[in-house]
């Protein structure tokens, strides 16, 4: 039987968050605020974008084969605001962040809890839907990137309706 060495082990468990993130569609230069290979496919799903907070923020869903994505919505990187809309419930044991968005009059659902994670749409007449193949790119919880996006969105959808 063989075993592993404890340096073998670190190097394994280092290179696992890089292997997850070569994955994506984000630049280096681009914030990755949620990437994840779909489950039975060699495509993935990712959400590139500038910081939240910058003058002129924007954001855009890239799915395809990485370096080949075959949707990018919006075409251009156009203000985040125009385009998604966040949602986040913490249900006292559990976080669920999810982004929509429509395209073509098709809704975009990205959904990502610390049980599931998965990317729908509906229209048209069809749905889909389809689970990523692990966990999505960054850490889990109130602190991931994507999670902290849908919360500020969620936030500025809520205050865009009370006016």
């Amino acid at each position: 039987m063989k075993t592993l060495s404890l340096t073998s082990l670190a190097a394994v468990l280092l290179c696992a968050p890089l292997a997850a993130t070569a994955a994506g569609h984000c630049s280096k230069d681009e914030v990755a605020y949620f990437s994840c290979k779909v489950y039975g496919s060699d495509k993935s799903v990712s959400l590139c974008g500038s910081p939240f907070r910058s003058a002129g923020a924007w954001l855009q869903y890239r799915y395809g084969k990485p370096g080949k994505p075959e949707i990018v919505y919006p075409a251009t990187k156009a203000p985040l605001r125009r385009h998604f809309e966040g949602h986040s419930v913490y249900t006292g044991e559990i976080l669920i962040s999810a982004l929509t968005f429509k395209r073509d009059g098709d809704l975009y659902e990205i959904i990502d809890s610390q049980d599931n994670t998965f990317v729908g749409a509906t229209g048209h007449g069809k749905s889909f839907k389809f689970d990523c193949d692990g966990p999505a790119t960054g850490p889990r919880g109130a602190q991931q990137p994507f999670a902290a996006l849908a919360k500020e969105l969620n936030e500025l959808t809520d205050q865009t309706r009370k006016k």
